[in-house]
């Protein structure tokens, strides 16, 4: 009975050792299939475009273009398939800030606020370690900000539309909708300032 359990136990670690050693061979055609995806794409054949990202991602689930482009592609017309996708992207790429923005976009756009503002604070601390020097960030608090006050969480929302101010202080819907929600907790004099 040992002897059939190191069998099995070595024949696992070959199988192992040998999907190893074709990971990065395997990396390599998914990110040509997924070039080639992308080359559909910007000719108009979103169809063929995703089967090449489809397959793509098969072949090998790290080639983070190819769930960018389908969710490019998804969040026109099927807004469950993209977040589908977001989803599966933001457990192999965790640590991956814009990963997150994409799913959380996702979540606000079905009115699943409380998701996507746990999204959205996934996105804000992992800029915070990536940098946010990216030009998205402001982003992450305007939205972030929004949800809450589709929540009617209006003096949350106020801090992060300032902190969204902090990061884009010339663009006048960040400034329009905290003073909407300055009215709602009856701060007039900073709603009119906004």
């Amino acid at each position: 009975m040992m002897k059939i359990y190191y069998l099995l136990l070595f024949l696992a670690l070959v199988h192992w050792s040998k999907a190893q050693e074709f990971t990065n061979e395997k990396f390599v055609l998914a990110q040509q299939m997924s070039n080639k995806g992308f080359e559909k794409l910007m000719k108009g054949d979103s169809r063929g475009a995703e089967i090449l990202f489809l397959n793509a991602l098969k072949l090998d689930p790290r080639v983070r273009e190819a769930y960018m482009n389908l969710n490019s592609i998804y969040k026109e017309h099927n807004m469950e398939a993209a977040i589908k996708i977001m989803e599966t992207a933001s457990s192999v790429f965790s640590d991956d800030d814009e990963v997150w923005y994409c799913l959380a976009n996702g979540y606000y756009q079905q009115n699943h606020f409380e998701k996507a503002i746990e999204a959205y604070s996934n996105a804000i601390e992992l800029s915070k370690v990536n940098g946010e020097d990216f030009g998205l960030v402001w982003s992450y608090y305007f939205n972030k900000a929004n949800s809450l006050a589709k929540l009617n969480r209006n003096k949350d929302s106020i801090e992060f539309y300032s902190k969204a101010i902090e990061f884009n202080p010339k663009n006048p819907n960040i400034y329009f909708n905290r003073g909407m929600n300055y009215l709602m907790i009856k701060q007039k004099e900073l709603a009119r300032k906004d």
